[in-house]
């Protein structure tokens, strides 16, 4: 028979385990986001290259200079999300929260294992959603053309 103490463990392993694939699904939908924050070598490197990637994506989209089977809620969606990205990981934003989303995920990113349990299941969920947004893989506009 398994006691209070053995239940609980074995409950805190598993949700360890459900935090690690949520984190492996990250890193998945992070796509070039994530390969650029785990080589930033400082935190405003980083910044100045998310950002860049980000403002070239949004060129790409606006201006049609990549050939895509994408829909146009994929697009719209990709386009909001830019926004929000750059106003998440703007020093502005940081200011007025008196935090950094964008060290946070940088941090992350770096050394995924070692930080896990300093990052709750939520931070991660949030961002699976708007890096798979950011790339334009939500599946919203399936359907649409």
């Amino acid at each position: 028979m398994f006691d209070k103490k053995q239940i609980l463990n074995r409950q805190i392993t598993i949700l360890k385990d459900h935090k690690k694939v949520k984190l492996q699904k990250l890193i998945k939908e992070a796509g070039e986001a994530g390969r650029i924050l785990s080589t930033a070598k400082t935190l405003e490197e980083a910044r100045s290259r998310i950002f860049k990637y980000i403002n070239e994506l949004e060129y790409q989209l606006l201006n049609k200079t990549e050939k895509s089977n994408r829909n146009i809620i994929d697009d719209w969606l990709t386009m909001e999300t830019t926004k929000i990205l750059k106003k998440i990981f703007s020093k502005t934003s940081e200011e007025k929260a008196g935090f950094s989303t964008l060290k946070t995920l940088w941090i992350l990113m770096r050394k995924p294992e070692e930080n896990l349990d300093k990052i709750s299941e939520t931070f991660i969920s949030e961002f699976i959603h708007l890096f798979s947004a950011l790339n334009g893989r939500t599946r919203y506009g399936d359907g649409w053309r």
